[in-house]
């Protein structure tokens, strides 16, 4: 599917090339907490500042893109109270609740 859309009641897939062309990350919305999980779009905490952060060089996109895309997954966040999920993030992994308390 092309650009944001609702896929199901607490679901929205949000677009955000970067990692590569037509990558698309899941907003999450629970009764208790929202997640976006941004996959290979944030990998890393140390990348999601999208005035600031290294652009990796895996990207296939160009840098003022994935700043673009990047800038759009933090908004989404913040708007929805969300928390931002990075794909290859091992500190913030070893902080995430897990089942059954999360």
């Amino acid at each position: 599917m092309d650009g944001d859309s609702d896929v199901a009641d607490g679901m929205r897939v949000i677009a955000c090339d970067g990692h590569i062309p037509a990558h698309q990350a899941v907003l999450v919305r629970l009764p208790s907490q929202s997640f976006l999980p941004a996959i290979d779009a944030i990998s890393t905490a140390s990348v999601a500042d999208p005035d600031t952060s290294r652009v990796i060089r895996a990207d296939l996109v160009v840098e003022a893109d994935i700043r673009v895309r990047t800038r759009k997954l933090v908004d989404v966040t913040a708007q929805q109270h969300a928390i931002l999920v990075y794909s290859h993030d091992g500190e913030q992994w070893g902080g995430l609740k897990t089942l059954p308390e999360g």
